[in-house]
């Protein structure tokens, strides 16, 4: 929240002193420069705004994240009956189980996202999934992609370009999100602007229980077969540490929860909230908990005890507790 609330004042001399963006900003640039042509042609055949689809839906709706108790869920999201969001980062986990995404939403600039990711340059057939998306992203993504697309901008609230430039730039595209950090976040913020609820999160872990499985299992098509990719090793680049409640995680996740929990109670105190069901296994204790395998009995219609007003009381202690510092001194995780 307080970074939040940094960036609203953030002069462009400050945004570019920041190591991510100094990276980052300069690639993102390119990326709209280099789609600018293709989007324009996009937009002459048919709106491919995300605020032209029909809202509010009314229905639950699935947020994948890429966190190990994925693994436990992942076969049973076949007799899912209701929309899925998957990350391209785990976009083969359910077309290995028996059944694609209804929604692909592609937030990094990374060139992996085309060919690792969504095997786009071996022609996987992504069929019946639609891809939401942005200017900013990896343009091999969206020259490859061949299926309905959806647009949105990122907004980075107080920075010239991303306010006023961006809009002018992109005017068919009339919806923009915050950036919130990660893809999770940003398929949360897409599924509350249409109207899902409640959003059930699977695998959003945000750390881990054991570290020799950080990651859920990832998969790779290789004609009818499924390849099993390696596990993911601790990234020792960064602090490894212990929240209370047993789960490893990094510091950056932090920040990943904290704009999750903005996002909720952003909404809820506008009157445009989402109900929120928690069937993860790690850093996100302020939801609901449900069993999976009851959720997908129930097609998420079910009674899973949510208390808008428990759940808010329970996201103001933890950022009391975050502004105050709690979490900075918390216990350092072992590392070889």
């Amino acid at each position: 929240m307080a970074e939040q609330q940094q960036r609203k004042t953030m002069s462009h001399q400050d945004f570019m002193q920041d190591p991510y963006f100094k990276k980052w900003y300069p690639v993102w640039i390119q990326n709209a420069m280099e789609v600018y042509p293709l989007i324009k042609k996009q937009f002459k055949t048919a709106d491919r705004c995300v605020s032209c689809l029909p809202r509010p839906m009314n229905r639950p709706a699935i947020i994948l994240g890429s966190g190990p108790s994925l693994d436990r869920a992942a076969p049973l999201l076949k007799n899912w009956k209701n929309p899925i969001f998957s990350s391209t980062s785990t976009a083969f986990v359910t077309p290995r189980w028996g059944r694609k995404p209804e929604f692909m939403c592609a937030f990094d600039s990374l060139w992996s996202l085309y060919n690792q990711h969504l095997r786009l340059d071996k022609n996987y057939n992504w069929k019946g999934t639609t891809l939401f998306t942005h200017p900013n992203a990896e343009p091999m993504l969206m020259k490859l992609w061949k299926w309905d697309t959806y647009y949105y901008r990122r907004i980075f609230p107080g920075h010239e370009f991303f306010e006023h430039t961006f809009p002018l730039m992109f005017p068919w595209i009339k919806i923009g999100f915050v950036f919130s950090g990660c893809v999770v976040n940003n398929a949360i913020s897409i599924a509350t602007f249409l109207g899902y609820s409640p959003l059930i999160l699977v695998g959003v872990d945000f750390g881990w229980q054991d570290d020799t499985k950080t990651k859920a299992t990832n998969w790779e098509p290789d004609g009818e077969n499924w390849i099993k990719l390696p596990e993911m090793p601790i990234d020792k680049r960064r602090k490894l540490i212990v929240y209370p409640n047993g789960t490893h995680t990094h510091d950056n996740y932090f920040g990943f929860k904290n704009h999750l929990l903005g996002i909720y109670s952003s909404g809820i105190t506008e009157g445009t909230g989402v109900d929120i069901v928690d069937c993860s296994d790690g850093l996100i204790e302020e939801f609901a908990k449900a069993d999976i395998e009851h959720v997908i009995k129930t097609q998420g219609w079910g009674d899973y005890g949510i208390d808008r007003a428990e759940t808010q009381r329970k996201i103001e202690k933890y950022f009391k507790d975050f502004n105050s510092g709690k979490f900075v001194d918390v216990k350092e995780a072992p590392s070889e």
